[in-house]
């Protein structure tokens, strides 16, 4: 059982520091690269990010990505969007956590006219 508290203090330490470091402005950035691949890639890597770390911009952004996206069928782009919307699923439940406030008071109206467009 200490093996398993030493790993999740290691990856606590580990996102601590990446979260430091700009994570997410490098992941989002990364989003704006045509690949869906890599897309999917970060909307998986976003989807592991602590909820609390989440900034606001950041949440704005995953909820703006929802309308760029016209042809639901080609490529990659339902996975992608599955992701995002596990994400702000995330987001909505987080009824504490501040994300969550800031998703729900600003975002979520949107978030549902984008859904709906689609």
């Amino acid at each position: 059982m200490k093996k398993a508290n030493a790993s999740y203090t290691i990856m606590e330490d580990v996102s601590k520091a990446l979260n430091e470091n700009q994570r997410e402005s490098y992941l989002f950035e990364c989003l704006e690269v045509p690949n869906d691949d890599v897309k999917l890639s970060v909307v998986e890597c976003l989807n592991k990010v602590p909820m609390n770390e989440l900034e606001t911009d950041e949440i704005g952004h995953l909820v703006r990505m929802l309308g760029s996206y016209k042809n639901l069928g080609a490529g990659r782009t339902e996975e992608v969007l599955a992701k995002i919307f596990w994400i702000l699923i995330k987001l909505a439940k987080a009824r504490e956590e501040e994300p969550g406030k800031i998703f729900r008071s600003k975002y979520a109206e949107l978030a549902i006219s984008e859904c709906l467009d689609m």
